[in-house]
């Protein structure tokens, strides 16, 4: 009876410490989770200790100031308000396409935020037709480049839009802006801000890439991953394929190449959005040239670079049909180039299908496609 009792009590014993273990060991787990979240704000105070040593303290302020611009972006997209705000009258941008009332207040909202800090010296906007040119007496030149709204025509269908940023530096203060962003391995930030279902900053600085999430009870960013991989294959296209008639004959044989071997289609008419579908979960993007109009759509400046240098980063690949987006020369602010970006394995699939198309020329003259039935 005596052995009974003690079996007990050292039973009770043993149970109460294996509680209280399992206990501290979900708040050691809670405590450690907490502390591996890294909130913009502590980001930002990192990097900014870091680079008061290697001169790119600049950078950091301008990185900060894109991501106040982000949660203010953010807000006005949500307000039903802006319905009674009235443009003086029906404006055009430099690309001839119509201006939406948050085009304007976007771009105002970046500019404003960007020139506040006087860190920057030019300043190209989609929205605006000149250079703003802002004489600064610097050791180095900072040129920023952006896309205040990208994807605007789906405002109202409340899909997806965003923001693509750049910024160019330069040691010495070449009078032409253009020859300072030509220059190789000169664009020290570049990214994207998504506006959809969560809100995401994705940036290139210092070699490394930071995917960071706004959190809305904590009224900031927090950082998702860094330094992650694009995955090598997708089996996953993105195409405006209701202008599939617009492109050259060999994008009717791909895609027709690409439903035989039963790829998915998602296409949402946002560069940002259909950009960071690609760079998350791999596959092919693909923005031919309108052989009828003999141009192209998306622009190289402020649009494709930026976003050229993140998704060589994370292991995939983007050009113009031929040339590489991160060694194209650009000639003027508002130049458009045909664009396809993607993983690894679906680029050089669409590169090979391409060259084989050369080689054949002859005998794809005579084809008809059983699914465009041209």
């Amino acid at each position: 009876m005596l052995f009974m009792n003690y079996f007990l009590l050292f039973s009770f014993y043993f149970l109460f410490l294996n509680f209280n273990f399992n206990i501290d060991k979900v708040e050691c787990t809670k405590i450690k989770s907490q502390k591996t979240q890294i909130s913009f704000k502590n980001f930002i105070k990192k990097k900014s200790l870091e680079t008061s040593y290697n001169g790119n303290s600049d950078v950091v302020e301008i990185l900060n100031n894109i991501k106040d611009s982000a949660i203010q972006i953010n807000k006005i997209i949500s307000l039903s308000f802006l319905e009674t705000i009235q443009l003086p009258e029906q404006q055009l941008n430099v690309h001839q396409e119509k201006q939406k009332k948050l085009d304007l207040i976007s771009n105002s909202i970046i500019k404003n935020a960007i020139t506040s800090n006087q860190k920057v010296n030019s300043l190209c906007s989609e929205e605006e037709m000149d250079e703003k040119i802002i004489q600064l007496r610097s050791g180095k030149k900072l040129i920023f480049v952006y896309d205040p709204l990208d994807g605007s025509a789906n405002i109202d269908s409340s899909m997806s839009i965003g923001t693509i940023f750049g910024l160019y530096q330069d040691n010495i203060n070449f009078e032409k802006s253009l020859d300072s962003i030509n220059k190789m391995n000169n664009m020290v930030l570049g990214g994207y801000i998504l506006y959809s279902s969560s809100v995401h900053l994705v940036f290139y600085f210092e070699h490394d890439i930071y995917h960071f999430i706004y959190d809305e009870y904590l009224k900031d960013f927090i950082l998702y991953r860094n330094n992650f991989k694009t995955p090598e294959f997708n089996p996953l296209y993105s195409i405006n394929e209701g202008k599939i008639n617009n492109f050259s004959f060999k994008h009717k044989l791909y895609l027709e190449k690409l439903k035989n071997e039963e790829f998915s289609s998602r296409y949402c008419g946002c560069l940002v959005g259909d950009f960071h579908n690609i760079l998350m979960n791999g596959g092919i993007f693909m923005y031919p040239c309108d052989v009828y109009k003999n141009k192209s759509k998306l622009r190289l400046l402020y649009e494709a670079k930026p976003l050229a240098k993140l998704i060589e980063k994370t292991g995939g690949f983007m050009n113009d049909g031929m040339i590489d987006i991160n060694k194209k020369k650009i000639n003027n602010i508002h130049e458009t180039t045909p664009l396809y970006f993607g993983s690894k394995k679906n680029m050089i699939d669409f590169n090979d299908f391409c060259v084989n198309y050369e080689l054949n020329d002859e005998n794809n003259k005579n084809y008809t496609s059983t699914i465009y039935g041209c």
